[in-house]
């Protein structure tokens, strides 16, 4: 399984059958071309980044915060 990036629909208080509408269009949209989806690049939750309580273990991108330090590297190229 691999994570993809979210279909998000906000703002939805008070909202009227055309705008549902096109938020239903758009979701269709998104199903159906969700397999072009490139994967977010989440480092696999292994023993060797990660301990038995799913904590990042501190070796592993240290210095990194927040979302980004359970990302892959990306190949510098």
């Amino acid at each position: 399984m691999a994570a993809l990036p979210p279909h998000l629909i906000t703002d939805v208080y008070g909202l009227d059958a055309e705008r549902v509408g096109r938020l239903a269009d758009g979701l269709a949209t998104r199903l159906r071309t969700v397999d072009a989806d490139e994967p977010i690049p989440y480092l696999p939750l292994t023993d060797e980044h990660y301990d038995h309580s799913i904590a990042l273990h501190p070796h592993v991108r240290a210095g990194e915060r927040g979302g980004r330090a359970h990302r892959r590297e990306r190949s510098r190229a």
